[in-house]
Order: structure tokens, then sequence, then C-alpha cells
């Protein structure tokens, strides 16, 4: 038995006579390379564009419908792209939001502290 078996099993004998749970992590399971693919499996069957971004404005995530929408090359779709590169892009391209200076930046825009924001502009 390998020592790492070894002391799984003795920590649970331990919570076993302790009449413990064994559900003691306090931390939730790692995603795993299953977590991965069904991840990836559900952005590419979305019907939508998904995007979203960190609270840098830097890119997290997006799906392939996003990237067809907006016309963008694989290299702005990199996690970390900042939302500035990908509307700089988009401006030179023509697809840019129209009349909305703060898109960027969000200045002008009173957020709700809690539950969704709502905003409104022309495209």
């Amino acid at each position: 038995m390998t020592t790492r078996l070894a002391r799984e099993r003795e920590e649970d004998d331990r919570v076993r006579r302790s009449g413990g749970s064994f559900g003691r992590s306090p931390k939730p399971p790692r995603a795993g390379p299953v977590d991965g693919e069904r991840l990836h499996a559900t952005l590419a069957n979305v019907p939508h564009g998904l995007c979203m971004f960190d609270v840098d404005r830097r890119l997290v995530l997006s799906n392939s419908r996003y990237a067809e929408m907006y016309r963008l090359p694989a290299e702005l779709l990199v996690p970390g792209t900042s939302l500035a590169t990908i509307v700089a892009y988009r401006t030179r391209i023509g697809n840019a939001p129209a009349n909305f200076p703060g898109y960027v930046t969000h200045d002008g825009i009173a957020f709700n502290q809690e539950g969704n924001s709502l905003f409104e502009f022309m495209l």
C-alpha cells in the first residue's frame, strides 16, 4: 500500500471512530479534465455569442459564435486580451458600437451595487 493510501485510510478510520463525516474537506474539488471538456462542449453549442471579461476587462472565455459575430481573429480570443484591444480592432474593421464613448471604460454608467444593471445605447 502506498504512503498516501495509508494516510487516507488512517484518516478515514479516525473520522469513523470520532463519528464524523467523510465530507470533511472545506475546499470544493478542483475542476478536472472532464469538467473542462464539458465547459468547452457547452460553449461550442450555445447558439449565441458569449464572452466573459474579468474585473480588469480582460477576456476570460468566449465561444466561436462571439468570434464569428464580430469577425475576430484567433489572436484576439486568447484569455487575457483586453476589451480595449478587441474594441479597437472592431473599430478598425467597422463593427464597433457607435456613439458610446464609455463602452470600454464604463465611464458615466451607474451600475447597481447588487443585482443586474441595465443600460441602453444606440448601435
